[in-house]
Parts: structure tokens; C-alpha cells; sequence
């Protein structure tokens, strides 16, 4: 009888980075439109974006989760400062923080 140990590997999702945003956004605007590039998975597992957002007076951020590269935030206070960063997961639990780090 043979007997052997099967280790897999999952790699997270590859660095990518902001499209439109820049990851501080100062609203003139009710609506900001944020977008980042897809993050692509080296093993081909799905992907999935949390989007952590909040305003600056705010210490806690409220999360989005979406499988699209960009996000149409309504509802903005004018001349506020909104921070927000987006953390790409795969199917295994595997994460990679948006270029920048994890708040800009």
C-alpha cells in the first residue's frame, strides 16, 4: 500500500491598481464614479472585490462587495473627503490589497 501527502498552493490574486479615483476623493459632486483594474488569478479562481469606503470624519468604513471593477457612489456631502481602498479574494479566501496599500 502507497501512501503519499497532496499539497496544494493558492496564490493570491496579481497586483493591480486604481483606474479613476485615486483613492482620496474630495466630493464637488453628489456622485463619484471609483474604478480599479481587475485583478487577475494566477491559479484562474473567480474574483471578488470588497470596497472599503468612508468619510473622513467617520473611523469605520462601510464595505461593498461586488465582482465589478467599479463602483457609482451616490448620496456624497459636498466638499467632504471620502477614503476608500479595494481588496481583491478569491473563491479561497486568498487577498490582495489595491496598489497604494490598504487605505489611501
Amino acid at each position: 500500500m502507497a501512501s503519499f501527502n497532496l499539497n496544494l498552493t493558492n496564490r493570491p490574486p496579481a497586483d493591480f491598481g486604481v483606474r479613476n479615483g485615486a483613492g482620496a476623493a474630495v466630493t464637488r459632486e453628489t456622485i463619484v464614479n471609483l474604478s480599479w483594474d481587475p485583478a487577475l488569478d494566477p491559479d484562474g479562481d473567480a474574483v471578488s472585490y470588497a470596497l472599503s469606503w468612508r468619510p473622513s470624519e467617520q473611523s469605520s468604513p462601510s464595505v461593498i462587495t461586488t465582482m465589478a471593477t467599479s463602483q457609482l457612489m451616490t448620496g456624497l456631502a459636498f466638499g467632504v473627503t471620502y477614503y476608500w481602498s479595494v481588496v481583491a479574494q478569491d473563491n479561497y479566501s486568498a487577498t490582495r490589497s489595491m496598489a497604494g496599500g490598504a487605505t489611501q
